[in-house]
């Protein structure tokens, strides 16, 4: 045990400016404090792996101590412009937190996913939490506002890809508090419905009952029963929403064009689909022509399904889906010969790919995409 603390108490005075404005002022905090905010700072300029081991042993009740410490000090700062409360506040390193206490986190789960054989794990450990609550005092320092937009898209990202798709629209709706006209966050809000209404999954989330004693108790799971038409219809307005802000969001016209399809609103899916076309990113691209393909099929005009499949198998030559969607709109025209001869050399490419799909991963992302995300804020906090 003393070997630790010394070790905490020695990556507390390293740099401790970062931490507290004042040597004098880091003197009015306690050991554990002291402790707390070293490891901070080692995480965001010295070595992460040990930071994080560290982080990893301390207590639910000694992270809400730290917790209750960051409000006393920032309500104290809203009251003055330019006091001492306020320039102690300011010069918390609360980014770094966060991301320590998320990377912690982010970890933990993805072992426990690893030996549940890929069950879905949307738990909330103390390391959550105490990243959830600094996030709340973040917004309140100089440029906070944009960090917790940016967190909140990377970490809803993250909840859908780790298939927690209520999670993920909390994230959304956090950021969306910080940064309500922020575009990037009503796409993640978007997607989280857009998943939801097309899978019917949601995972199970704890609800409050009474134990033996009448306190409350948050054991207890359910997952109730998805509206498929509510949830589209609720990330149809997301879409349209962020591209109110920002006309320019390829993938909201994207999956805005999707979710009219699922609705049933044909003509407004093909004319949302027929801008995402010109995309500027390729996956983006490639999935639009894919789409718009689908949406002619549906009605009718081959030739014009058969020009998207083209297409999008011009971007992704070894795409199976586009080149299976190519195939048949060719059969239903009568180019049986034809069909085959596209789909041959598409379906040797088994197992030879180096790439993922776009198509496969489009409803939940993959965890890998979260990272370079998060990678980015870390760089940005230490600056």
């Amino acid at each position: 045990m003393g070997t630790r603390l010394n070790f905490l108490l020695g990556a507390a005075a390293f740099p401790v400016a970062l931490v507290f404005a004042e040597v004098a002022v880091a003197q009015m905090v306690t050991v554990k404090e002291r402790a707390y905010w070293g490891i901070v700072t080692q995480y965001a300029h010295g070595d992460r792996g040990i930071a994080l081991a560290g982080i990893g042993v301390w207590t639910e009740k000694d992270l809400d101590a730290v917790g209750d410490s960051v409000e006393g000090l920032a309500k104290a700062a809203s009251k003055c412009g330019a006091c001492e409360a306020r320039q102690r506040f300011d010069a918390l390193p609360l980014r770094a937190a966060i991301l320590l206490h998320a990377q912690r986190d982010r970890n933990d789960r993805i072992q426990t996913i690893k030996q549940a054989d890929g069950a879905a794990d949307c738990s909330t450990s103390a390391q959550g939490l105490s990243s959830e609550r600094l996030l709340g005092f973040v917004a309140l320092q100089p440029r906070g506002q944009e960090f917790v937009a940016r967190f909140s898209v990377a970490m809803s990202m993250d909840s859908r890809a780790m298939l927690c798709f209520l999670r993920a629209g909390q994230w959304a709706e956090t950021g969306l508090k910080a940064a309500p006209r922020d575009a990037r966050l009503f796409v993640a809000l978007g997607l989280a419905a857009e998943t939801i209404g097309t899978t019917g999954y949601t995972e199970p989330v704890p609800f409050a009952t009474l134990d033996s004693r009448g306190r409350q108790s948050f054991m207890a799971m359910r997952s109730g029963p998805v509206n498929k038409t509510h949830q589209m219809n609720a990330a149809r307005e997301a879409f349209e929403k962020a591209l109110a802000i920002e006309p320019g969001q390829d993938e909201a016209r994207l999956r805005l064009g999707r979710v009219l399809w699922r609705l049933g609103r044909a003509r407004e899916a093909q004319e949302s689909l027929g801008k995402a076309v010109n995309a500027t990113e390729g996956a983006t691209r490639y999935l639009a022509h894919l789409f718009l393909g689908q949406c002619l099929e549906d009605g009718q005009n081959l030739g014009g399904a058969i020009d998207e499949y083209k297409a999008a198998l011009s971007l992704r030559p070894d795409t199976q889906i586009g080149a299976v969607a190519l195939a048949h709109a060719l059969s239903l025209r009568g180019d049986v010969d034809r069909a085959r001869e596209i789909l041959e050399p598409v379906l040797a490419f088994s197992g030879q790919r180096k790439s993922v799909d776009p198509y496969w991963i489009y409803l939940i992302g993959v965890p890998e995409l979260t990272e370079p995300l998060l990678e980015a804020l870390h760089l940005e906090s230490v600056r």
